[in-house]
């Protein structure tokens, strides 16, 4: 009888043993990434900034940051400011997400400081991107770090998730600081331009036994009917994609609002990872291309810490024209899935506030 229970007992501590080898393993694979992995994936990364797998540091000061905007709105693979104008000088600022273990450590660069009669104020704008599987509402948490080593109270901001509705491999991300007409813009190789005019494309995927839709998905604040978006994605699937070279640009539609300076930033994204722009480098502060009194276009720099100048950024002026159309990348993809471009049907069919941007360009006017 000892025996026979010894037996049974043998044998169901191998099942256990087996069951929980099994499950380390299943818990392995399902484990993914590194925390900054999964953070950058499901949330956002911000440019220049140092990932903690920790806990946000605890205030240690009643203010918070002023001067402080964030676009409220998000898209998939999209991007976003940060921008502070404060008398406060701050050394450190920390980005986070309510709920979530991680945040970004950023020692930020004061772009110009302007003095006045009351104060000094200082300028700090910080760069997100938000992740290939990122997909729901959130709340942004920002602390700074005072000259005088104090941390402020968290800042929050609510950001909503705005689905698009198309996906694909290549992404092209344009994002402004503010309530303008500013459009995005691709050339492909063969030469089809994408942008709010020629929007969406057809592709028939044998593999799937379907029809994909893609291209431009929000025409945002288009002809100044204000959508506080302020983000357009044109995206492409990979059975779409054509090898060869790509031509972004950016183009200043209308300026509603001339009493404000609009900053924006274009990233670019084959297969998740970052395309390298062969476009020369456009350093911090060199303003490459700048503003001139018979265009007003904007400036275009990208970051000397990331030899791929993507993503780039640049600011319109005050009273900037519109109708730039000012190129600010160029990439290439040297080869894809396919191997070949399939026919693309364009389906996309304007509407009437779009027909009559397009007879506003056509005609050369100018907001």
């Amino acid at each position: 009888m000892k025996k026979y229970f010894y037996c049974c007992f043998l044998f169901v501590t191998a099942c256990l043993l087996t069951f929980s080898a099994c499950s380390s393993d299943d818990d392995d694979n399902n484990a993914g990434g590194s925390p900054q992995e999964n953070y950058e994936t499901n949330l956002f990364n911000v440019s220049d900034a140092v990932f903690q797998n920790a806990a946000m540091p605890n205030s240690t000061s009643n203010d918070v940051i002023t001067g402080i905007e964030i676009n409220d709105q998000a898209l998939t693979s999209g991007s976003n400011f940060i921008t502070v104008t404060s008398s406060e000088e701050y050394d450190r600022f920390y980005i986070g997400v309510e709920g979530e273990n991680g945040y970004y450590e950023l020692v930020p660069t004061n772009l110009a400081n302007a003095s006045t009669r009351a104060s000094v104020l200082y300028s700090y704008m910080i760069f997100l991107n938000y992740g290939a599987n990122y997909n729901r509402n959130i709340t942004m948490l920002v602390k700074a770090r005072k000259a005088n080593g104090q941390i402020t109270q968290a800042y929050r901001k609510a950001i909503r998730y705005v689905q698009t509705g198309i996906s694909g491999d290549l992404t092209i991300n344009l994002t402004f600081s503010n309530e303008k007409d500013v459009d995005l813009r691709l050339t492909t190789p063969s030469g089809d331009e994408i942008y709010y005019g020629n929007r969406t494309r057809s592709v028939y995927s044998e593999a799937g036994d379907s029809t994909i839709t893609y291209g431009l998905d929000h025409d945002s604040n288009a002809g100044c009917h204000i959508d506080g978006l302020k983000n357009e994605n044109i995206v492409i699937p990979d059975i779409a994609v054509e090898p060869g070279v790509y031509e972004v640009r950016v183009d200043m539609y209308s300026n509603c609002d001339r009493s404000l300076a609009t900053s924006w930033q274009v990233v670019v994204r084959y297969k998740g990872q970052l395309v390298t722009n062969l476009l020369p480098q456009r350093t911090v502060g060199e303003n490459a291309i700048a503003s001139s009194p018979t265009n007003l276009a904007t400036t275009i720099e990208s970051s000397l810490n990331d030899s791929r100048h993507n993503p780039v950024w640049g600011t319109y002026p005050v009273n900037a024209f519109s109708g730039d159309k000012t190129t600010v990348m160029k990439f290439q993809v040297k080869q894809t899935t396919r191997g070949f471009v399939p026919v693309i049907i364009s389906n996309y069919q304007p509407t009437l506030m779009d027909i009559a941007k397009m007879k506003d360009e056509q005609e050369g006017l100018n907001m």
